[in-house]
This record gives C-alpha cells, sequence and structure tokens, in this order.
C-alpha cells in the first residue's frame, strides 16, 4: 500500500482537522475531487473514518509525531 504524493498532501490536512471542502480550497482542486483522494486514503488504510486513518497512517509510520497537530506549529482550521 502506497499513497500518492497528492494524498499524503489531503492525509496532512485531514490530521490538522480539515474537512473535504476546506482541503480543496486549501489544495486548489475540487470538493469533489478532495473527497476521491479522503476516501482513497480511506480504502488504502483500511480505515472506517478519518480518525481511523490517521492513526493507521501513524502506527503504519507513514507518518511521525510531528506530522501531527499537537506537536508542531500548525496554523489554525
Amino acid at each position: 500500500m502506497k499513497l500518492t504524493k497528492r494524498e499524503y498532501e489531503v492525509l496532512y490536512y485531514i490530521c490538522q482537522g480539515y474537512t473535504d471542502p476546506q482541503i480543496a480550497k486549501k489544495l486548489i482542486i475540487t470538493h469533489h475531487t478532495a473527497e476521491a483522494h479522503s476516501a482513497s486514503i480511506l480504502f488504502k488504510l483500511s480505515a472506517k473514518t478519518r480518525a481511523q486513518a490517521v492513526y493507521m497512517a501513524f502506527m503504519l509510520d507513514l507518518i511521525d509525531k510531528d506530522f501531527l497537530p499537537l506537536n508542531s506549529n500548525s496554523e489554525s482550521v
């Protein structure tokens, strides 16, 4: 299982708590494209929810603790 570069970008914003419409605006893509990327991430990580996808990505070492918002100086939603 491998995420694309764009899926990693979407995963970053999911970790920050962004919704699909907010992600679409940030990445200058359509809402439907953001939804498709989110769905693909959930499918590839065998996750049922966005929270579970973040957890699975962390457990599979796809992201590290510095990627998560509580350990970084990330911008607000």
